[in-house]
């Protein structure tokens, strides 16, 4: 009612001899909106909205029950993966219509992720680290080869679920000790490294962690960037902050990016292992040796247009930490 009133008044104060442009200043609206609404009254339409045009639905009740129940499986969680099991039936539904279905039933998503604790010092040097990278341009960011070692189980669970508004999300469900592989890799404006596999049951010390940068990883950033310079970005963990690590660096002439402490999510990298999490648990590998096939299999089939995506959406990131205070944010 609040809208059709000042409508109206709109329409009136023109009647009695105010200017449109005048009468928008008065109401705080823009001319063109005080334009339509004269227009509106001449033309005897009223002042309530027109029913909005467009097309019918075309799912059916029984597929859209399905995408609910789709969303409600622990086991699926996202749209993306809703959308692929519709696909895997034959159902092809896109994205943005399987949202709107479960707003539609009440249903938002609420992850169940854990996240590290962060410290008043912690949150001050995001802040101080995302103000720094900010001032820098896409060039800059173009030299930066993001790495990072990641762990890929069998058996995964996504994230998040969609539940019913004000219900929290059951616990996510772990198994004691699934069979698993982990996994070094590097990207960057102009490629990315292979992927390595780290063997089974070792732990990455100084001397794995230099083994997989002098056996893989430096070799293939140093033949995607050719000639131009390059930094290595990676986390303040032990192996990557040793002492033998920062001499064998030093020596190579490895020029590395200074890391705030906790902040996977600035990491780029780690959008990619979340993406390749959700393929592997798509297609349900059941041994580590099919699950190394399926995880390199997705690695090699990365765009490099996607992750320049990726580079090019980084300020996002850095902005999201100084709007939150040096919080953690959504990505």
């Amino acid at each position: 009612m609040a809208r059709e009133y000042e409508r109206a008044m709109a329409a009136m104060l023109c009647r009695n001899g105010m200017g449109q442009k005048e009468a928008a200043q008065e109401l705080g609206k823009s001319y063109q909106w005080v334009r339509k609404w004269v227009k509106r009254e001449r033309e005897e339409s009223g002042f309530k909205d027109v029913p909005r045009s467009g097309r019918p639905r075309k799912i059916q009740e029984e597929t859209r029950n399905q995408i609910i129940n789709l969303l409600e499986d622990t086991r699926v969680g996202s749209i993306r993966r809703v959308k692929r099991k519709l696909h895997d039936t034959g159902l092809e539904v896109g994205k943005s219509t399987i949202y709107r279905v479960a707003r539609e039933k009440g249903k938002v998503y609420k992850k169940r992720r854990r996240k590290p604790l962060l410290t008043q010092k912690q949150k001050e040097g995001r802040i101080a680290f995302a103000r720094k990278e900010k001032k820098k341009n896409l060039e800059a960011y173009k030299g930066y080869a993001f790495y990072d070692e990641s762990i890929f189980p069998t058996f995964m669970t996504p994230p998040g679920q969609w539940v019913d508004d004000g219900v929290q999300p059951e616990p996510r469900p772990r198994i004691a000790h699934p069979a698993k592989i982990m996994v070094a890799g590097a990207i960057g404006w102009w490629g990315k490294s292979s992927l390595i596999r780290v063997g089974s049951g070792t732990t990455v010390t100084s001397d794995v962690y230099i083994s997989i940068l002098e056996d893989g990883i430096v070799p293939d950033i140093k033949d995607s960037c050719q000639d131009r310079r390059w930094t290595l970005v990676h986390d303040g963990a032990g192996p990557h902050r040793a002492k033998k690590t920062q001499r064998w660096l030093k020596e190579e002439k490895i020029s590395v990016l200074s890391w705030p402490s906790n902040s996977p999510d600035l990491n780029i990298i780690e959008t990619v292992w979340g993406m390749m999490k959700e393929e592997i648990q798509r297609l349900e590998p059941r041994s580590t040796d099919e699950l190394w096939q399926i995880t390199d299999s997705v690695w090699n089939g990365i765009s490099l247009d996607w992750i320049r995506e990726q580079i090019h959406g980084w300020r996002r990131r850095l902005s999201a930490v100084i709007k939150n205070s040096g919080g953690h944010t959504k990505y």
